[in-house]
């Protein structure tokens, strides 16, 4: 009984490192956009530089790269700055902002998106008895229907249903 309590002691206190490192990543990615907040497709990405690996193994065995993600989540980026009529290689908008991600004293803030995932993994977590792992953002990430995270993977070429199926198979 008091081995497994020290157990969920050290699982949550990795956990919270692995929140720490997440929220810190997806920060410096929406800087990286030239957003103040970040948005799920900011979780996205910073899941992938987690490591643990398991978000990059499980799209792996899609034949995804996590290089393509991040890449296509610039071309989404650059098509909706394009749309509205401004080149992105004429607005540096990371120029303007710091180049270290300094958490704000405040609770912490992020697009809707953002939030939803947030609260999402720490629901999904209460039930789970495993650490906290970056394939767990992508389940989280999969059962949003709409929004620039899902899109880019649509856009990439990710069978999302594929994808969800073997998220499950890796998290269970």
């Amino acid at each position: 009984m008091i081995s497994s309590f020290f157990r969920n002691i050290k699982m949550k206190i990795q956990d919270m490192k692995t929140i720490s490192q997440l929220c810190l990543g997806a920060e410096q990615y929406a800087q990286q956009y030239g957003e103040n907040k970040p948005g799920a497709e900011h979780f996205l990405l910073a899941s992938l530089d987690l490591q643990d690996g398991s978000a990059q193994k499980v799209l792996a065995k899609l034949g995804v790269n996590h290089i393509d993600v991040k890449e296509a989540l610039k071309a989404q980026h650059n098509s909706v700055l394009a749309s509205m009529g401004v080149e992105s290689e004429v607005m540096n908008l990371a120029s303007d902002m710091p180049k270290d991600t300094n958490p704000s004293i405040a609770l912490y803030d992020t697009k809707p998106s953002g939030q939803m995932v947030m609260k999402k993994l720490y629901e999904n977590n209460k039930m789970r008895k495993t650490p906290l792992k970056s394939i767990h953002v992508i389940e989280v990430v999969l059962s949003m229907q709409y929004g620039t995270a899902i899109r880019v993977l649509q856009n990439i070429g990710v069978d999302l249903e594929a994808l969800k199926k073997v998220t499950r198979a890796e998290c269970y």
